[in-house]
């Protein structure tokens, strides 16, 4: 009898023991601009887009051409150009402002976007108006996706539900 005793005693103390240590374990951290820099910053003269460059750039030349005279925005020489597709839809290109070459990342937002010149993360759903979205009966619940850019692309990186 003791020795069940004791053993059970054992078992509750290891089974608190992983309760405190599940308690313990951090949050996963959210990407950060900081973590992707962007190196170099761009500021020679801006390159005339090449809407060629990008199957259905074409169809969106004005707003790709007026955007990109703005100037780089995003990771290094980069610029973002966003429109609406819609009601709470938003698309983009990015245009590369030392060549031109445009990319079209078939991304869309419901809440825009955040990025920065500094740095190569690309935010879809801007976090803060996402968290506003979570109520009952909302038209939208968003989740917020991190991308990076690298070879000429979006990759995502990682998915956050903003309502869970």
């Amino acid at each position: 009898m003791r020795a069940c005793i004791a053993l059970l005693s054992i078992c509750v103390a290891c089974g608190n023991g992983a309760r405190e240590a599940a308690v313990q374990i951090p949050e996963p951290r959210t990407p950060q601009f900081e973590d992707y820099p962007a190196g170099e910053i761009y500021q020679g003269p801006l390159a005339d887009v090449d809407l060629s460059s990008a199957e259905g750039a074409r169809r969106f030349r004005t707003v790709i051409r007026s955007g990109a005279k703005s100037g780089p925005n995003f990771a290094g020489h980069y610029t973002v150009v966003g429109w609406g597709c819609g009601t709470m839809c938003q698309t983009y290109a990015i245009v590369d402002a030392k060549s031109g070459k445009v990319f079209m990342p078939h991304l869309i937002t419901e809440l825009g976007a955040e990025y920065r010149l500094d740095s190569k993360l690309f935010v879809a759903n801007e976090p803060e108006l996402a968290k506003d979205w979570c109520f009952e009966g909302a038209a939208v619940k968003p989740d917020i996706r991190y991308y990076v850019w690298g070879n000429e692309r979006l990759t995502l990186i990682d998915t956050l539900v903003a309502c869970p």
